[in-house]
């Protein structure tokens, strides 16, 4: 039986975006209003279904929330990333707890949902928050990215003028050596496979054998792996792909500052970046048959491993 791919997305605002580049941004929230509409609308011609993951604080702002019930309620699924987008890798477990639970309230209480499915800020994650994770109800993390390859991005970042909040971790080298299709993790690690852990680990899709990663900002900074992932990763496991909202926004059309035109396709149309996703959208319907959201695939497994157990 064929499985959906996964789609997800991580609703990174440009402040985030202009911190990192040592940035001005007078309208952070442009992701919100440029980007979802073209977003939502897009996802609805590929009748396609997908996760995003919502920095909660920004929910303190009538236009974000207003957004992201309309995310909802066109049958999206509203996920957690973070509070703040504060990197975990030195929070405290109290810091961490704190962040979760406070993040988790304002996601449920905008959306009216159960909240189940986190990512860390930057991909990043500690020791405390597997625990965390489980103590609050969640039923999946999707944090891990097992790649090398995505370092030389965030090398690419801090060689064109990023603030030391993008430039690489040793943290991050942690992500090359865990294992590559969801599992369910241990209590203290979400790198660590534990069969009767209660979190499920839903990684961000590579390349088999090579584990280059793919998704729109590693396409636009290296387009040639488009044709890797077309030719060596659609004969396999169906994907779970990373994307960001910023990917649909046009350095032209949205009127942003040209210093974000450094950044990996902010600088091409709108019109050439639908052109990408469709072709890109459309090999995946084709290949898997639907497109939909993290939440639904963990429930599945989780159903497909309790039904084993029984």
């Amino acid at each position: 039986m064929t499985r959906p791919a996964v789609l997800t997305f991580d609703m990174d605002d440009l402040d985030v975006l202009a911190e990192g580049y040592g940035l001005r941004e007078s309208h952070p929230l442009r992701v919100y209003s440029h980007g979802i509409p073209r977003v939502l609308a897009f996802l609805d011609e590929m009748d396609a279904k997908a996760t995003f993951f919502v920095i909660a604080d920004r929910l303190r702002d009538p236009e974000v929330r207003a957004a992201v019930r309309e995310m909802a309620a066109c049958g999206h699924e509203i996920a957690n990333h973070s509070l703040h987008h504060r990197h975990l890798i030195h929070l405290s477990h109290a810091e961490s707890l704190e962040d979760t639970r406070h993040s988790t309230a304002l996601l449920e209480e905008t959306t009216g949902q159960k909240v189940i499915g986190y990512r860390g800020p930057s991909l990043t994650t500690n020791p405390h928050m597997p625990a965390i994770l489980t103590e609050l109800g969640y039923r999946y993390d999707s944090t891990i990215n097992p790649t090398h390859l995505f370092i030389f991005e965030w090398i690419y970042l801090s060689l064109h003028h990023a603030s030391r909040r993008n430039r690489p971790e040793l943290f991050y080298f942690r992500h090359m050596f865990a294992p590559s299709a969801p599992y369910f993790c241990a209590g203290d690690s979400l790198f660590r496979r534990d069969p009767q852990g209660a979190l499920l680990e839903i990684p961000v899709s590579t390349v088999p054998w090579l584990r280059v990663p793919f998704y729109p900002t590693f396409h636009f900074l290296f387009p040639f792996s488009f044709s890797w992932f077309k030719s060596l990763y659609l004969r396999n496991t169906p994907p779970v792909l990373i994307a960001h909202v910023l990917d649909f926004l046009d350095l032209q059309t949205d009127n942003l500052p040209q210093g974000f035109a450094k950044h990996p396709g902010l600088d091409r149309s709108w019109s050439e970046k639908r052109r990408y996703f469709m072709r890109f959208f459309h090999l995946l319907q084709h290949r898997h048959g639907g497109i939909r959201s993290a939440g639904t695939l963990a429930q599945h497994l989780h159903h497909t491993r309790n039904s084993a157990n029984a």
